[in-house]
């Protein structure tokens, strides 16, 4: 199991072209000039499937063929954020890609600043107001700054409110900054977000970066306890484990999607091709808008999972922003910054605020799996005292296959897809699209069960110990355990989900 950040793979073996292998299909337009002559724009999605981003790109997709009557085309590639590959934000400024669907958050790698505004502490703290921010001319101005990279913004919405999440194994509760003081935390962010838990006391946590009691990788050290917590929003993305505990009454800012375009593409364009484009992005704002979750459902969903939802209180409030007024301070001594938060300001006296999240206790102990347990496969058949046939074997497997079985959502995203796995002579090999993952490890016959030895952090991470046995023209594993890190209910849960499955046999 793995969980990834920054970068570009491409889904279902897709690759990133080059700007003239992208380039949109343009033709000129008719002499008379009334009629739009068809059009195709290449669209970059730099998300997990399966997160709120999905539901908005196929929007866009949908109401292109639907606006032009099949005159604007947009083919979409879908993404999985990962490392040592190019960057997203670089791809629509290079014009690899005509348009792009990337976190406003990613920008900032680039020098822009102009949308820091959005990650001010505790300024964006309402449903209400994240949607009015995206609806005004605050959002053009904050994406103004893009002009100067070559790349338009077209539009922008709210993914979700970010909150501060502890996990359980470290026994913190973040309410205050004194609970915050000395932990480490996983920030995704901006600049601006980072800066915010530094400001606090606390120390930001680098993935794949091995130091001290850490080992680099968020699932291992928060089932340690070692990670104390994560910046993220109540749908609960990239969380490693379930056993959370989270402020709803303390939103640290907003996360923004922005959907850009290529400048150079947008001057290609004729203006009845522009016209048609313009529309359609519109309709696609007004469906995005549409697509945001309240507090309240998600805090809800996430209670469901095995979260715990809890309020800080007005007085806990009042020192978490008194601690952070000198990064509120610094970011107001940008002119562009502290105009946009002004408006916000404003902007926020004038908009009634929205439902927040509540409290909510877990309805369930995060998942039934324990440690070492036998899993809920019937048990005849199955083999240990022998290795795994030789043979090359290939599942495909959805989000909700995932989470049917009883996988955690944070281990869905990175997990979904098609895997295949291979055995030969003492060896395995795995690799995994859409993330183009690869990783190998040994075979070891222990007893009453076969050991997979599989390299720390080297890859998709399939060291279990497990049996196995034939059935029809493919294999069914049980996983017995986990011994590539601390088996948690939670980790373990999701590698029975992802592997008790029958895996076809494609190839002796």
């Amino acid at each position: 199991m793995r969980y990834i950040r920054t970068g570009i793979v491409a889904l279902s073996g897709a690759i990133l072209l080059s700007a003239a292998g992208l380039a949109p299909v343009l033709a000129q337009s008719s002499k008379g000039g009334s009629d739009p002559v068809p059009f195709t724009l290449n669209l970059l999605v730099w998300d997990f499937p399966g997160r709120q981003s999905e539901a908005v790109a196929n929007d866009l997709v949908r109401i292109a063929g639907e606006v032009s009557e099949g005159t604007v085309t947009i083919v979409p590639t879908f993404v999985v954020p990962t490392f040592g590959v190019e960057d997203a934000a670089t791809a629509a400024t290079d014009g690899a890609v005509d348009l792009a669907l990337i976190p406003a958050r990613e920008w900032d790698a680039l020098g822009v600043t102009s949308m820091d505004a959005l990650e001010a502490p505790f300024l964006i703290d309402d449903d209400a107001l994240a949607l009015a921010v995206a609806s005004s001319d605050i959002a053009d101005r904050a994406m103004a700054g893009l002009d100067a990279l070559g790349v338009t913004g077209l539009i922008m919405w709210p993914e979700d409110l970010r909150h501060l999440f502890a996990f359980g194994p470290s026994g913190k509760v973040f309410r205050t900054p004194a609970d915050i003081a000395g932990s480490t935390i996983l920030v995704v962010a901006g600049k601006p977000g980072h800066d915010l838990i530094t400001t606090l006391g606390g120390t930001i946590y680098e993935e794949e970066v091995a130091t001290g009691q850490l080992s680099g990788y968020r699932d291992t050290d928060a089932s340690s306890g070692t990670l104390a917590g994560m910046v993220a929003g109540l749908w609960g993305a990239g969380l490693p484990i379930t056993d959370v505990t989270v402020a709803g009454d303390v939103p640290v800012y907003a996360k923004y999607q922005t959907l850009v375009a290529n400048s150079a593409m947008l001057e290609r364009l004729t203006p009845d091709q522009r016209s048609l484009l313009d529309e359609i992005v519109a309709k696609t704002h007004e469906a995005a808008l549409g697509h945001h979750f309240t507090q309240a459902d998600l805090a809800a969903a996430l209670c469901e999972r095995g979260g715990r939802v809890i309020e800080a209180g007005p007085e806990a409030i009042a020192e978490l922003r008194a601690a952070a007024a000198p990064l509120t301070e610094a970011l107001a001594s940008d002119p562009v910054t502290a105009g946009l938060m002004a408006d916000i300001e404003t902007l926020k006296t004038a908009t009634d605020p929205a439902p927040g999240a509540g409290t909510c206790e877990p309805a369930t102990e995060g998942t039934s799996a324990t440690p070492g347990q036998m899993s809920d496969v019937a048990d005849e058949g199955f083999i240990g005292d022998q290795p795994v046939p030789n043979g090359v074997y290939r599942i495909e497997v959805s989000a909700d296959d995932l989470l049917s079985a009883g996988a955690a959502r944070s281990y869905v995203g990175p997990n979904q897809g098609t895997w295949t796995w291979t055995f030969e002579d003492g060896t395995w090999s795995a690799s995994h699209m859409p993330a183009a993952e690869q990783c190998q490890g040994g075979v070891t016959v222990a007893g009453d069960h076969v050991e997979l030895s599989d390299e720390p952090g080297g890859g998709c991470s399939m060291g279990y110990d497990l049996q196995w046995r034939l059935e029809g023209d493919g294999i069914r594993f049980r996983v017995l355990d986990l011994n590539w890190m601390t088996a948690t209910p939670d980790a373990l849960a999701g590698e029975r989900a992802l592997s008790e499955r029958i895996w076809t046999r494609i190839d002796e």
